[in-house]
């Protein structure tokens, strides 16, 4: 769990407002959430890692490493702006739509 006192007066440094502790706690909590995913996909990431290392005859990995902690972050960040792309295009798609019936 996140020490929430740290966190509360770096929003408070940063921002110059007072900050209220549900504000932070809510914070904390997102960022525990998004921790959790990085952790399962970090798992997913060794195992890949290890079905490769497999195939070429090397030894597997054992632990966790910042490099499967790299790409769990970079694969998430993948997906989250893949799925917002996807809603821009069809936002613009539907948008030329209008354009063209207006016209």
């Amino acid at each position: 769990m996140l020490h929430w006192h740290p966190i509360k007066e770096l929003m408070h440094e940063l921002t110059g407002c007072n900050v209220e502790t549900t504000a932070v706690h809510e914070l904390t909590n997102y960022i525990e959430d998004e921790i959790k995913k990085v952790i399962i996909q970090s798992k997913i990431e060794l195992q890949e890692l290890n079905k490769l290392k497999k195939i070429q005859g090397l030894y597997q990995k054992h632990r966790i490493d910042k490099i499967c902690v790299f790409n769990a972050i970079k694969t998430i960040n993948a997906k989250s702006n893949a799925h917002l792309t996807q809603n821009c295009v069809g936002k613009v798609k539907e948008k030329r739509k209008e354009n063209i019936e207006v016209q």
